[in-house]
């Protein structure tokens, strides 16, 4: 990278500056982040073309965050009391889900599994004066992979709930394999974590630099409960690695915050970002906060980051993650598909999808099939249910199952899952959606392939699943467009 040619360091630092905040939110991080003569500035840019009325709901938590500093730098706004009137609700909805989320650090502490509360938890629990109000939805944790099934267990045990509605069995077979590295659990009316078994969406993987993050962590205090964090240093190489993939923009006030109240080292930060293959983003956020927040970073770290050698596959990694996963384009898809693809050869952990781990399945329609080929089961219950159960006979021929469902039409469109699983280990989540009712229910067929190899009979279990968790108290259109369905299982039959 040190002998790159000017057009090439233009590409780059084109590409790296494409994932910085722009509009309403740069203005806010200015507001509530760099020196006042420019946070004043951005301040009332921000009330020229913003209506509060209007604002989104990533601009509410900067507003929230930055509560202080904005009466500081504008004490006679008409918009103060409301800004406040705002945070005191937004803080006082952070501190319910920390207090309702202090039952999964119970659950894990009791199991004797260690974990480390990362992101904008660590932050919460740290003893910083301006953290007071940082704003957050769930607590992200982070449990070692070989614990991850075990944690999970205990969590369902206790009455924590996937957000997606996943069974206990399915989240069981995709974290045992190492498919599903995170996910968001929820208990109660507020309580929410976000438990994870690697810190970084996509990263080199290296065993040392994994155990090194867990020996580097820290005691913190949660009421009365101790609990691990990363040290600062780690905290801001996690906040940079995750900052390109989210709207979010609460990364620059954690950095920033960090930065003001903590010494960092700046050498142990390139040295985990190049071991880690994380130098795009970690250059990306940290140019930010020094070129347009005015943030103190050292020179010499960009020089270092800059001067880094970075793989095409990883610029293209970072690329295709710029912006949220959710809304990548066909050709960011692509670009990451190529791009995980030479990376898994360089020892890179990157996400995959629940299908390598089971099958995920649509509604088929069959027309025909060769015959002789189709050779019926027999269904023990005509009658909807939330679960119903067939036994798949060792002697019967084919190599797929095909299942007849009938569901129960509900008042509005909506999707429904089906977990299924072959003697209680997940096999297949099936996927479909419900139009406007013209009937009390509709048939739908989904086709899976059987176990192999079948020396003796399979237990088949089909079970409605919730769409998402629906909270305690939770209105009635809540429990209408999420709960499961009852179904009856019409036919099934091996092909």
């Amino acid at each position: 990278m040190s002998a790159m040619s000017p057009l090439g360091a233009y590409l780059r630092n084109r590409l790296v500056e494409r994932s910085w905040p722009t509009g309403a939110i740069h203005l806010l991080l200015a507001a509530g982040i760099a020196p006042r003569p420019q946070a004043e500035q951005a301040w009332a840019a921000w009330n020229r073309t913003r209506d509060f009325d209007e604002v989104t709901w990533q601009e509410k938590r900067l507003l929230a965050a930055f509560s202080t500093r904005i009466a500081e730098l504008d004490p006679g706004s008409p918009l103060v009391p409301r800004i406040n009137g705002l945070t005191k609700h937004l803080w006082t909805a952070a501190r319910r889900t920390l207090g309702q989320t202090l039952d999964a650090f119970d659950v894990l502490n009791t199991a004797r599994i260690p974990f480390i509360v990362f992101k904008g938890g660590a932050l919460l629990v740290e003893d910083f004066a301006s953290t007071r109000r940082r704003i957050l939805s769930d607590i992200d944790v982070l449990v070692r992979p070989q614990a991850a099934p075990d944690a999970l267990k205990c969590l369902i045990d206790a009455g924590w709930c996937s957000i997606n509605g996943e069974s206990a069995a399915l989240l069981h077979r995709l974290t045992q394999a190492q498919v599903r590295r995170s996910g968001n659990y929820r208990k109660g009316q507020y309580g929410e974590i976000d438990l994870h078994s690697f810190p970084f969406h996509y990263s080199r993987s290296g065993e040392v630099m994994d155990e090194a993050l867990w020996q580097q962590a820290k005691s913190a205090m949660v009421g009365t409960r101790s609990v691990l964090i990363p040290d600062s240093t780690n905290s801001i190489v996690i906040s940079l690695a995750h900052a390109p993939q989210t709207g979010t923009a609460e990364w620059a006030f954690d950095v920033a915050t960090r930065v003001a109240y903590q010494a960092i080292d700046w050498e142990k930060l390139v040295y985990i970002a190049r071991e880690r293959d994380l130098v795009p983003s970690c250059l990306a956020g940290l140019r930010y906060l020094r070129e347009r927040l005015s943030v103190p970073i050292p020179q010499v770290t960009l020089d270092a980051l800059t001067s880094a050698p970075v793989s095409a596959a990883a610029w293209a990694k970072y690329w295709s993650n710029i912006s949220n996963r959710g809304s990548q384009n066909l050709v960011q898809k692509t670009a990451e598909r190529i791009a995980d693809r030479a990376l898994r050869k360089r020892n890179y952990s990157v996400h995959t999808k629940d299908r390598v781990a089971v099958t995920v399945a649509r509604p088929t329609v069959l027309r025909r099939w060769p015959i002789g080929t189709r050779q019926s089961i027999p269904v023990p219950s005509p009658y909807p249910d939330y679960r119903h159960e067939l036994l798949v006979s060792s002697g019967s021929k084919g190599r797929r199952l095909a299942i007849k469902l009938a569901v129960a039409t509900p008042p509005l469109s909506r999707r429904i899952f089906f977990d299924v699983t072959a003697d209680g280990i997940a096999v297949a989540r099936l996927r479909s959606r419900l139009g406007p009712p013209e009937s009390h229910e509709k048939k739908i067929t989904f086709v899976l392939p059987l176990p192999k190899p079948r020396e003796s009979d399979i237990a088949i279990s089909i079970e409605a699943r919730p769409v998402a968790f629906v909270p305690p108290n939770a209105h009635a259109e809540l429990h209408i467009a999420n709960d499961a369905l009852k179904f009856r299982l019409v036919s099934a039959w091996t092909m």
